[in-house]
Parts: structure tokens; C-alpha cells; sequence
């Protein structure tokens, strides 16, 4: 072995010690010029009549603990 090609090895680091590249550069509002813009809304059609008006029955039944339904029932009215 020479002295001068010696080879260095590194050793792995440990799981909290990964090396990080972080920018350290300063910005400032002057030097980004992008603006914060909202998605466009969905535009979404108008409901026809005949939808709004149908007489369906929109309740469903949620079974329900007993233990639930006793404070309902003591404080119902």
C-alpha cells in the first residue's frame, strides 16, 4: 500500500444522523413573484325540478345501542 493512494472509507451514519441538504439562501417577497391562486370552483349544473319535487324517503334507519337510547329517553323532553 502507498501512502499516497490511501483510500477512506466513511462509515455509515447512524438512523438520526442522515445528512440533510438544506438551502440557507434568504428570500424575500421581491425575489419570489409567485402569487397564491385558488383552484377554480366545480361548476356544477342547476337540479331540475322533477329532482327537487320527489317525494322520496331520505331516512334511514342507524341501529342504535340501548345504552344510547336511555339518557335520549330520561332527557327527551
Amino acid at each position: 500500500m502507498d501512502p499516497q493512494s490511501k483510500e477512506v472509507t466513511a462509515r455509515p451514519l447512524k438512523r438520526g444522523a442522515q445528512q440533510m441538504d438544506v438551502d440557507l439562501t434568504e428570500t424575500t417577497a421581491e425575489a419570489s413573484p409567485v402569487m397564491d391562486v385558488m383552484k377554480p370552483l366545480p361548476d356544477f349544473k342547476p337540479i331540475s325540478e322533477d329532482k327537487l319535487q320527489t317525494n322520496s324517503n331520505e331516512f334511514r334507519k342507524i341501529a342504535v345501542p340501548s345504552h344510547r337510547y336511555t339518557p335520549l329517553k330520561e332527557n327527551w323532553m
